[in-house]
């Protein structure tokens, strides 16, 4: 016990143990005293009574009740040491992460995160580097981050802080500084944080807790499900380790952690075969350098059966999906149907106009971070594109022409601004749409964001396109593909600004295309 409370407390002790050897000298002196005997039981007493308040101040009366012994009641010391870990997709690696935890004084922690992975998408070899600092208050309440994420040419760094419930935030691209503040829930995570919390807060088997989360990169604030599913065996080179399995939801799909009682992490696996393996730094970067030898855009692409010769010509098609999860298709294609699961979901989708159903197109008008389209720098390149054209339809094809010939065709694993995809020129679709949807809604052109899949050769692919409000009828366009109207093979899923990517996550790898007619 006495080591324990040393470890604790080092200074404290160190004062009492002087204290107690300063009554053992005055007890020998006294020895022949009559009063030795008075000197022993009060020399006790003190004795005793040091230990029982010592004991008392660090394990029962503690405040902060932090003193603890394993993951399953919490732990009083976080594991401090960097945690490095190789990335494998499907069983190939693709990269590695490290994260950290140190202590801020007396006023919380600062979490650190670094992913490095390099991949193929699109024939294209990519590297995306994203680093995270998040300031924590001692419940691991988000105080402040820093965000920073290179793709290529494009480097997007991030920063804030939140106080009273409000986010100011500070978006920092190519020397252009984007100023943002809105309101976010007084009690919000980071969710690169949530082992080092379950370590604090300690979990055991059978425990559940609901915890919300927020993503500075896409301002995304969602909630947590987390899940102690009880211990299991987990062999890592030949060794068995009984470790805690930890499930965590996030929209609907489950990553686990694997945790030994410290708290210190052995895996995680996530959805399509992502799995983070624990290591050593040596073992993180050895071979890290090389690309991984299949292509992302293939292993993501959407199984069809059937072909579609001239996809681009397509003006009337017929599909039919199977194992499309519980999730609100866009009503434009389902109407009230909605989703049939057990016969599967047949759409009709044409490049005829869709009627307005809303009358307010105010979300279609609005800036935000990305769609920056009261920036000076959009409104004069717009103005200068049209011209003397006063014609919308007729502006839309001006912008639209303009973008597909002006970024060149180069896959992009970021979410850039408009006036960063302005200063770069490259990009993939997404750039497109988010630079064309800038310059439209500068003009005073409703413009949407849609968000779903294409098909291209001969397989569907993630894609995002937009569409025009001309005359009360939605027309979609296709910037990527220089396309007005875009043809029939564009399957609108979500609609958003793509702060709502995560949207598309319960999709990946759960449908099956089926070709059933096209004109």
């Amino acid at each position: 016990m006495l080591d324990t409370i040393y470890l604790f407390n080092c200074d404290c002790q160190n004062y009492c143990l002087r204290f107690l050897t300063n009554l053992v000298i005055l007890k020998v002196n006294l020895k022949r005293s009559p009063y030795h005997k008075l000197y022993l039981l009060l020399l006790f007493g003190l004795w005793f009574g040091l230990i029982t308040q010592l004991v008392r101040q660090f394990y029962f009366n503690r405040a902060d009740k932090t003193i603890y012994l394993s993951l399953a009641t919490g732990l009083q010391k976080l594991p401090s040491e960097m945690e490095w870990m190789n990335i494998r997709l499907n069983g190939k690696k693709i990269g590695y992460s490290y994260s950290s935890i140190r202590n801020d004084s007396i006023q919380g922690y600062i979490v650190s995160n670094l992913i490095d992975f390099n991949t193929i998408i699109a024939g294209t070899p990519v590297q995306v580097v994203i680093s995270s600092t998040a300031v924590v208050d001692t419940n691991f309440r988000y105080r402040s981050f820093d965000w920073k994420v290179r793709s290529g040419l494009y480097n997007t760094h991030i920063r804030g802080e939140l106080k009273a419930g409000r986010a100011y935030v500070q978006r920092i691209e190519s020397g252009d500084t984007t100023r943002m503040e809105y309101p976010v829930p007084q009690d919000i995570y980071p969710s690169q944080a949530v082992k080092h919390l379950l370590a604090q807060r300690g979990i055991k088997k059978g425990d559940r807790f609901i915890l919300p989360v927020f993503e500075p990169l896409s301002r995304e604030m969602t909630d947590l499900v987390i899940t102690h599913e009880g211990q299991a065996d987990l062999t890592i080179d030949s060794t068995t380790l009984k470790l805690n399995r930890i499930k965590i939801m996030y929209n609907d799909l489950p990553t686990y952690l694997w945790l030994d009682d410290n708290g210190v992490t052995f895996r995680e696996e996530g959805m399509l075969g992502l799995v983070l393996d624990r290591t050593t730094v040596e073992g993180a970067l050895e071979n890290n350098a090389n690309f991984s030898d299949f292509d992302l855009a293939d292993f993501y692409a959407v199984p069809v059966e059937g072909v579609i010769i001239n996809p681009r010509q397509v003006n009337e098609l017929t599909l039919e999906i199977q194992g499309l999860p519980a999730l609100t298709v866009d009503s434009r294609l389902t109407g009230p149907a909605g989703v049939d699961q057990s016969t599967g979901l047949v759409l009709h989708l044409s490049t005829q106009l869709q009627p307005l159903q809303d009358n307010d197109i105010s979300p279609y008008l609005a800036p935000n971070a990305l769609i920056q389209s009261r920036n000076i720098r959009i409104l004069k390149m717009a103005q200068q594109l049209v011209g003397s054209v006063t014609d919308p339809q007729l502006q839309v094809k001006v912008l639209l022409d303009w973008v597909f010939g002006y970024l060149k065709k180069v896959p992009v694993a970021n979410l850039a601004s408009a006036v960063e995809i302005l200063n770069q020129g490259v990009g993939d679709c997404s750039e497109h749409t988010t630079l064309f949807t800038s310059l439209s809604r500068s003009l005073g052109i409703p413009t949407r964001i849609n968000m779903g899949l294409v098909y291209l050769d001969g397989r569907f692919l993630y894609h995002a396109w937009p569409s025009v409000l001309i005359d009360n009828h939605w027309l979609n366009v296709d910037p990527t593909f220089g396309q007005i109207p875009a043809d029939a093979t564009h399957l609108p899923l979500i609609e958003g600004d793509f702060t709502n990517l995560s949207e598309l996550l319960p999709i990946l790898g759960q449908i099956r295309i089926f070709i059933k007619d096209y004109e």
